[in-house]
């Protein structure tokens, strides 16, 4: 290996190190979340102040929870509680549904983390 292939594996490791900071390890939280039922207009709630939500779906209520700026489902009537086990959400572009219920949260950020939604 000789030394101009020596710099450019050294430039493109700092180039990727460097992306890697700048688009992955420090996201900003985010201050909203929104809340969509059943399709209907979505309800932005604010995620500073501390609270239980409880929301109407299609087959009976989720319940919500707000802690220091995140947001997850605590409990909600569908079968496998896929939603519940998806944990906190506080970073833009974080989402979490409840399919059965109909039910779906997104964090709504200035900066996301995911340039798209994968499955």
């Amino acid at each position: 290996m000789k030394t101009g292939d020596k710099l450019v594996l050294f430039l493109a490791t700092l180039f990727v190190v460097s992306l890697y900071v700048v688009m992955w390890a420090s996201p900003d939280q985010a201050d909203f979340a929104r809340i969509t039922v059943d399709g209907k207009d979505p309800q932005l709630v604010s995620l500073a102040a501390d609270r239980h939500i409880d929301t109407q779906g299609v087959s009976g209520v989720s319940e919500l929870e707000i802690n220091h700026g995140r947001i997850r489902f605590v409990h909600s009537p569908c079968p496998n509680q896929i939603c519940v086990h998806a944990g906190w959400l506080q970073y833009g572009g974080e989402f979490a549904a409840c399919l059965p219920n109909r039910i779906a949260i997104e964090v709504v950020g200035n900066n996301t983390l995911f340039d798209s939604i994968n499955f």
